[in-house]
C-alpha cells in the first residue's frame, strides 16, 4: 500500500463502509467477520491518535480483511468458505486477545467481539462434523434408499439442500441456527422413512440400521448442544403434536389413536420447534360394529338379506377402508360406524340395537367419543344436540321425544352429528279422517293394513313428513280395493279437501284441483265412473309426492294432461266441459320452454291434446270450446295446425308437422284445406306432436279431365295417357305444398314443369305440328285458359330455333 500508516485506517475504513459483500451467497463467516471488526473500529478509532500502536494495529486488523474480500472474489463456485477462512478467522481471534492488551480501557469491547467470532468458529466446526456424519448417507438414500414420502419431505423442507450447500445460518430471528433446523428436517424424513417401513409390516435392512444408528447419533449431537428431546409416552392417544403414520394392519387390543412405537422424539431449541416426533399409530379394530353385522345379515330371511347385502356391502367396505388408510381423521370412521349401524337397526327394525350400540362403544372405548341416543319419553330440552320432526302421539305428552330417528355424536366435548328425533306434539286433533277410519273398522275389518298406514300418515301429518298422510289418502283412494274407495270415495275426497296438509298445499296448482273438485264433487260422486276420475285427477300429485323434491315442471304437465284425459273419457258431458274448461284456464301457468326437450311429461301432454283438439273438432256441437281452446293456446304459445277454418296455407314445414300428407282432388272442398277428420299438429318450443292431414287439391283440372276422356284417348297421346295422368297429379301435389308453405313462385315451377312434360311426351309421340293439331289444339286451348301456357307456340319456338 502507498499510503501512510495515519492516512490507511481512514482510506480502509471509508472502503470497507461503502464495498458490497463481494460473494453475498457464500460470505456468512466473512460478512460477521467484517461487521464486528468495522463496528469496533469505528467505535474506538477516533480514540487513538495518529501514528500510535494502537492505530496501526487497527489498519493491520483492516488490511487483513481486504485481504480475506479480495480473495473471495477469485474463489470458484465449488470452493467452501468455512475451510480456507479458518485460519484467517483464527489469526483475528488471536489480533483480538492482542487489542484488549493494546487498549485496556476497552478491553470488555474487545473481548465480546472475539466471543462472536469464536462462535462462527465452533459454529462451522459443528457443521463440518456434522455434514461428514451425512454426507454419504444423506446423498444415497436421497436418491436411492429412501421411501418416496420421505424423500419429497427432504426435499420440500429444504433440508437436502441446507446439507449439500452448507447454506448460512440465523443471526436476527433470535431463533436456533438454520444448520439445526436443517438436522432437524433430515431427522424427520429418516424416521419417516422408518415408520413407512414398519408400518406396511415390511422388515428393516442393513440401509434401515444405518439409518438408525444415525439417527441415535444425530440425538446424541443435538442434545449436547442445548436441544431438548420431547419423546411421547407410548400407549396414549395420539395428538397434533407427532408426525403421525397408521399401521395398515388393526392391532389386537389397542384401539385407534394409541401410540404404538416411537421411532423417534420430537426436539425443540428454545422456544423453536426443530422437529415433530415420528410415532407409529394403531388404526384400531372396529371388529364389534362389523362382527355384529355379520351377524345381524346372517340371521335374515333369505329374500331380506339379498335385497340389502349390496347396500350394507358398501358401508362395510366404506368402514373398513377408513380404518385402513392412515390419512382418514378420527370423525370420518365414527360416523361411517354410525352409518352402517343406522342402516341395520332399519332392515332389523331395532330388534339388536342395544348390541349395536355396546358393539360402537366397545370398539371406541376410552376415547371422548359418546352417542347422542335419547329415549322415547324423555323430555327435549332446547339447547339439547337434537334435530326434531313433529308428529302427533296419544301416547307421549308434547314437547317429549316419541322416537329416535339416527344416532348423533360427540367427540371431546365437540358434537359432530346432532341425533334426529320424532318430537311429540300430543295425541292428534279431530279431523274428518276420524270418519273415515271408523267406516273402515267397522264395515271392512280385512283392511288393517291401510287403517295402519293412514293412522301413521296421520300422526305424521305436522312435520316434514306430513305428505306421508297425503301419499296414503291419494294412494287408497287411486289403488285401494275397489269396494272400499267405492264405499268412502266421499269421505276420501272430503279428507284430501279439508285437511290442511303441507306437502299438498307447497304442490303447484293444488289448490286450483281442489276448488275443481269441490266444486264437482256431487257430479263425480254420482258418475258410475267416479273412481277413474279420481284415479286421473289426482294421478299427478301422488308422483310428485312420492319424490324427494317434487318436479313441479313435470307436475304441471302432468296435471294437464290428466285434465285432457277426463275431457277424453266417457263421462257425462257437463263434467267433462268443466274438467276441459279448467285446463284451458290452467295453459296461463304453462312453464316456459328451459328443459322442454327432455321432458316425457310435456311430450304426453302434447299427444292428448292433439287427440283431444280432434275430437272437439268432429263435434258440431263443441264449436265454442274449440274456439276457446285454439285462442288459449294461441295465447300461451303453442301452435296448433291448421287453424279453425281447417285451412293449412300459410305453413312453413308441413312435412315435419304432419307425420302423413295425403292430398286428393274434391269437387267441394277448396284447395289447401283439410278433408274429413282433422288430426292437427300441436308444437311448443322445439317440441311437436305431428297430425295427420288430408288436404284437398280442389276440383279436378280440365287437363286430366281430357287426359281421360274420348279424345284424349283417339288422340297421339293415347298410349300416355295414365303415365301423363299420375305425373301431372304428382306435380299439382308439390305445387299445393309450396302454396301452403307460401312459396310465391310454386306457379310458375308448375307451368315451367308441365310444359316440359307435356311437350317432352308430344316429341315423343312423333308430333310434327299442324299436321295432327285437332285433338293437340283442344288440348292447348285448356292450357291457355286454365294455366296461360301456350304450349304449340312453346314447341314452334323451339324447333324455329334449332
Amino acid at each position: 500500500m502507498s499510503k501512510s500508516p495515519d492516512n490507511s485506517v481512514d482510506i480502509h475504513a471509508d472502503l470497507l463502509t461503502e464495498m458490497d459483500d463481494p460473494r453475498p451467497e457464500r460470505a456468512t463467516i466473512l460478512t460477521e467477520a467484517r461487521e464486528q471488526l468495522v463496528e469496533l473500529i469505528g467505535e474506538l478509532k477516533l480514540e487513538t491518535a495518529r501514528g500510535s500502536v494502537p492505530r496501526l494495529f487497527f489498519n493491520s486488523l483492516l488490511q487483513d480483511l481486504h485481504i480475506m474480500e479480495e480473495a473471495t472474489r477469485n474463489l470458484s463456485a465449488e470452493s467452501s468458505d468455512e475451510k480456507w477462512l479458518m485460519p484467517f478467522l483464527e489469526a483475528l481471534l488471536a489480533k483480538l486477545s492482542l487489542g484488549a492488551k493494546l487498549h485496556p480501557t476497552r478491553a470488555d469491547r474487545f473481548h465480546r467481539a472475539a466471543e462472536h467470532l469464536g462462535h462462527l468458529r465452533d459454529r462451522s466446526r459443528d457443521w463440518e462434523s456434522i455434514s461428514m456424519l451425512l454426507e454419504g448417507l444423506i446423498h444415497n438414500a436421497a436418491h436411492q434408499g429412501l421411501r418416496r414420502e420421505a424423500r419429497q419431505w427432504l426435499q420440500q423442507a429444504n433440508g437436502l439442500s441446507a446439507l449439500e450447500e452448507l447454506s448460512e445460518w440465523s443471526k436476527d430471528s433470535g431463533g436456533p441456527p438454520l444448520f439445526l433446523a436443517s438436522i432437524g428436517r433430515v431427522v424427520e424424513a429418516l424416521s419417516l422413512h422408518l415408520a413407512l417401513i414398519e408400518a406396511d409390516g415390511d422388515v428393516w435392512g442393513a440401509h434401515e440400521e444405518a439409518i438408525q444408528v444415525t439417527l441415535k447419533t444425530l440425538d446424541q449431537w443435538l442434545r449436547y448442544r442445548g436441544v431438548e428431546a420431547q419423546r411421547p409416552e407410548e400407549g396414549k392417544l395420539m395428538s397434533h403434536r407427532e408426525r403421525v403414520i397408521f399401521r395398515r394392519v388393526p392391532l389386537a387390543n389397542k384401539r385407534r389413536g394409541t401410540i404404538d412405537r416411537v421411532i423417534s422424539p420430537g426436539y425443540r431449541f428454545g422456544n423453536t420447534k426443530l422437529a415433530s416426533a415420528t410415532v407409529l399409530v394403531s388404526p384400531g379394530t372396529g371388529s364389534k360394529v362389523l362382527e355384529q353385522c355379520n351377524e345381524i345379515l346372517d340371521n335374515l330371511p333369505p329374500d331380506v338379506r339379498m335385497k340389502v347385502e349390496g347396500s350394507i356391502e358398501v358401508l362395510k367396505q366404506n368402514l373398513w377402508g377408513l380404518l385402513s388408510d392412515p390419512d382418514s381423521l378420527f370423525e370420518q370412521i365414527v360416523e361411517a360406524a354410525l352409518d352402517l349401524i343406522e342402516a341395520l337397526r332399519v332392515i332389523d327394525q331395532h330388534r339388536h340395537e342395544k348390541t349395536l350400540i355396546r358393539a360402537i362403544q366397545e370398539d371406541f372405548d376410552g376415547t371422548e367419543m359418546k352417542l347422542i341416543a335419547p329415549s322415547p319419553g324423555q323430555r327435549i330440552f332446547p339447547a339439547a344436540p337434537l334435530t326434531t320432526q313433529p308428529v302427533f302421539s296419544p301416547e307421549i305428552p308434547s314437547g317429549h321425544v316419541a322416537e329416535l330417528l339416527t344416532f348423533g355424536v360427540s367427540l371431546e366435548g365437540r358434537v359432530l352429528r346432532e341425533a334426529r328425533v320424532l318430537s311429540s306434539q300430543g295425541p292428534p286433533p279431530a279431523s274428518i279422517l276420524d270418519s273415515l277410519l271408523e267406516t273402515l273398522r267397522t264395515q271392512f275389518e280385512e283392511c288393517d293394513d291401510v287403517i295402519g298406514q293412514l293412522v301413521a300418515g296421520r300422526l305424521n301429518a305436522p312435520s316434514d313428513r306430513s305428505k306421508k298422510l297425503a301419499i296414503e289418502l291419494i294412494r287408497f283412494a287411486l289403488h285401494g280395493p275397489e269396494e272400499f274407495v267405492d264405499a268412502c270415495l266421499e269421505t276420501i275426497l272430503d279428507a284430501l279437501l279439508e285437511l290442511e296438509l303441507p306437502a299438498l298445499e307447497e304442490l303447484e296448482g293444488w289448490s286450483r284441483m281442489a276448488a275443481l273438485l269441490d266444486d264437482q264433487q256431487t257430479a263425480i260422486l254420482e258418475e258410475d265412473s267416479a273412481r277413474p276420475i279420481v284415479r286421473c285427477l289426482l294421478q299427478p300429485y301422488l308422483k310428485a309426492l312420492s319424490q324427494p323434491s317434487p318436479n313441479l315442471y313435470a307436475l304441471h304437465f302432468n296435471r294437464l294432461s290428466a285434465g285432457l284425459q277426463v275431457g277424453l273419457g266417457p263421462v257425462e258431458a257437463s263434467l267433462r266441459q268443466a274438467v276441459l274448461s279448467w285446463t284451458w284456464s290452467e295453459l296461463r301457468f304453462l312453464p316456459g320452454e328451459a328443459g322442454q326437450e327432455q321432458s316425457a311429461e310435456a311430450k304426453r301432454f302434447l299427444s292428448k291434446l292433439s287427440r283431444v283438439l280432434s275430437a272437439l273438432w268432429s263435434g258440431a256441437d263443441r264449436v265454442t270450446m274449440l274456439k276457446r281452446a285454439l285462442s288459449t293456446l294461441q295465447s300461451v304459445g303453442l301452435v296448433v295446425s291448421p287453424g279453425f277454418d281447417k285451412s293449412l296455407i300459410p305453413c312453413e314445414s308441413p312435412e315435419t308437422l304432419f307425420a302423413r300428407f295425403d292430398a286428393r282432388y274434391h269437387e267441394e272442398v277448396p284447395r289447401g284445406t283439410l278433408i274429413g277428420q282433422v288430426y292437427p299438429s300441436v308444437s311448443f318450443g322445439i317440441l311437436c306432436e305431428p297430425g295427420f292431414a288430408r288436404v284437398s287439391l280442389g276440383p279436378k283440372p280440365r287437363l286430366l279431365k281430357w287426359l281421360k276422356s274420348k279424345e284424349g284417348q283417339h288422340s297421339i297421346l293415347a298410349w300416355s295417357c295414365r303415365r301423363l295422368t299420375a305425373d301431372i297429379s304428382n306435380l299439382d301435389r308439390q305445387r299445393l305444398i309450396q302454396q301452403i308453405k307460401g312459396d310465391l313462385s310454386a306457379d310458375k315451377i308448375w307451368k315451367d314443369a308441365l310444359n316440359g312434360l307435356l311437350g317432352g311426351v308430344l316429341k315423343d309421340s312423333g308430333w310434327i305440328g299442324q299436321g295432327h293439331s285437332g285433338p293437340i289444339q283442344s288440348l292447348n286451348q285448356i292450357l291457355i285458359e286454365d294455366y296461360q301456357l301456350d304450349l304449340i307456340q312453346s314447341l314452334d319456338s323451339v324447333d324455329n330455333n334449332n
